[in-house]
């Protein structure tokens, strides 16, 4: 089947979404696995009390901070800026995977079918900007989100993989999604579909979902609680989904 990979990864101070993210696929998938990349001993250690039998941990440490760190903080900047690397890992087992953040929630499983409408993409986005009356006001547009996207092994992949490894570099200052968006107005577009090295596409609104969203929810595969900062104002969002497990 032509089923991606779940991939994830956190360290300690998201410990909580780590957790419920878990909590949300325990109770829907019975065919994706979840592939989790610990950055820290602490995570590793206290997800692997709560086996499962669609979950792989791995211990992947990184010199980042163990806190909770809120949107665009420096050391969040430093967090987020460690997912190119373990996407390269990720990519090292697997040809085909989905990479969620932890503040992502599963409603309903996709099944095979749903993927082969988007097999001759090398990456599909969530759509991650704003709507009028439930509709994308840019739905290809160069904000997309890299917290829940999928990705397949591909040579245009592994080229936006060294593209944002790169301006990560040049702009240390920018998370990992800003760079995607420099990529993108560096290449003199305004449509991602019109990227030359990579083909995108971008998962329908009320499928993928990201925080902003108002609309109906009986469509919705993967819900990403952003649009909001901080901790509590996530978990407020999920409430409100009835998508927080944890106690």
């Amino acid at each position: 089947m032509d089923i991606p990979v779940l991939i994830t990864y956190s360290n300690y101070g998201y410990i909580d979404f780590a957790k419920n993210l878990i909590i949300s696929l325990a109770k829907v998938v019975k065919h994706h696995k979840l592939h989790f990349y610990c950055l820290d001993k602490q995570t590793y250690e206290e997800l692997s009390k709560q086996p499962h039998d669609f979950l792989i941990l791995e211990l992947c440490e990184h010199d980042v901070s163990s806190e909770f760190q809120k949107y665009n903080a420096k050391e969040y900047r430093k967090i987020v800026h460690t997912k190119m690397s373990i996407l390269r890992k990720a990519f090292e087992k697997y040809s085909f995977l989905h990479f969620i953040d932890c503040d992502v929630v599963c409603l309903k499983e996709p099944d095979a079918s749903h993927y082969v409408r988007y097999s001759q993409f090398d990456v599909t986005f969530q759509y991650d900007w704003k709507f009028v009356r439930n509709a994308p006001i840019v739905h290809y547009g160069l904000w997309q989100c890299t917290g829940n996207m999928s990705m397949r092994k591909t040579e245009g992949t592994m080229y936006l993989i060294s593209q944002i490894e790169e301006y990560q570099i040049r702009y240390p200052e920018r998370n990992d999604q800003e760079c995607l968006a420099e990529i993108f107005l560096d290449a003199k577009i305004r449509d991602v579909r019109y990227y030359r090295k990579t083909r995108f596409s971008v998962y329908p609104v009320e499928e993928y979902t990201n925080g902003a969203w108002k609309g109906n929810r009986s469509k919705i595969y993967f819900f990403h609680a952003n649009h909001v900062i901080g901790k509590q104002a996530k978990i407020d969002l999920l409430k409100r989904f009835n998508q927080w497990f944890i106690q």
